[in-house]
């Protein structure tokens, strides 16, 4: 069969149940609501709210009754690599509960839309045109991170271009503090 026949059927499926991961966009972020979960592992929250701020990327998460779970956390991290953090944030949520990534409904107001289309409306309004360059080099290394893993020679090539901070920020969603690898 077909993948991406596979995929049509599987989102088709996913909707029938009500079990789609859903991402959508928001004045200044997005909103991500997780399907209520049966099996585990389960997610600790329904919904991720993340907006973007000068500084970082302010986090709230809620439960289905829409009370917060913890407190809104905003995690330091540029404007180049606000778009970036958020996409990887969903991803390792996604990952965690044994989701593919590739299930995800992704919305722009009413109307779904692709991945990459969510990503260009998803934009940080604190990004700035000269930061566009920026973002792109920061997406190339962290896909070169995903295949040769969070090396030390990495972390000195995003500090030698400037996005170290970006780097880390996304770095952080997949290796806790103080470890150099997944």
């Amino acid at each position: 069969m077909d993948g991406t026949i596979y995929m049509e059927t599987l989102a088709e499926l996913l909707d029938r149940n009500d079990y789609r991961v859903i991402v959508q966009t928001t004045d200044g972020g997005c909103l991500t609501t997780f399907p209520n979960r049966v099996e585990l592992p389960t997610p600790h929250f329904y919904r991720l709210y993340q907006e973007f701020r000068t500084g970082g990327v302010l986090v709230c998460r809620h439960d289905e009754a829409g009370s917060e779970v913890d407190l809104p956390v905003t995690t330091p991290c540029p404007p180049y690599a606000q778009r970036v953090y958020t996409m990887y944030h969903i991803l390792s949520y996604c990952m965690s509960i044994g989701y593919a990534g590739g299930a995800i409904k992704f919305m722009v107001g009413d109307k779904e839309v692709e991945e990459d289309e969510f990503y260009d409306a998803n934009c940080s309004p604190h990004m700035l045109l000269t930061d566009i360059g920026k973002e792109s080099q920061l997406r190339m290394l962290i896909a070169m991170s995903f295949q040769q893993g969070f090396t030390p020679e990495i972390v000195e090539m995003a500090k030698q271009d400037g996005m170290l901070g970006g780097y880390l920020a996304i770095r952080s969603l997949f290796i806790p503090e103080g470890h150099t690898e997944p």
